[in-house]
Order: C-alpha cells, then sequence, then structure tokens
C-alpha cells in the first residue's frame, strides 16, 4: 500500500482494516471497513456480468 498523496510505500500485506498515518506527508489513510467491502463487491458483480 502506497500513500495516496505522496506515494511512499507504507506497508506491504494483507489486512481487514488498517488507519495508519504517513510519515513523509502526515496524511492519514484509511484502507478496508466498509468502503473496500463495497468496491470488492462491485468488482465482483462487474465481472460476473461481462
Amino acid at each position: 500500500m502506497r500513500c495516496r498523496r505522496c506515494g511512499r510505500l507504507l506497508f506491504c500485506g494483507i489486512v481487514e482494516e488498517v488507519e495508519i498515518k504517513c510519515p513523509r506527508c502526515k496524511t492519514v489513510q484509511m484502507v478496508g471497513g466498509r468502503k473496500q467491502r463495497r468496491k470488492n463487491k462491485c468488482r465482483e458483480t462487474r465481472g460476473s456480468e461481462v
């Protein structure tokens, strides 16, 4: 996972939900949770329709 603002590598791995603050630009980012699950669900739906 890279910072959305500056591109710095923040971590590698699989997480369920995490909040992380970039040490370079100080941007706080959320990964996982409800938003990510919805995105994954939409991708699965699109793939089955095609």
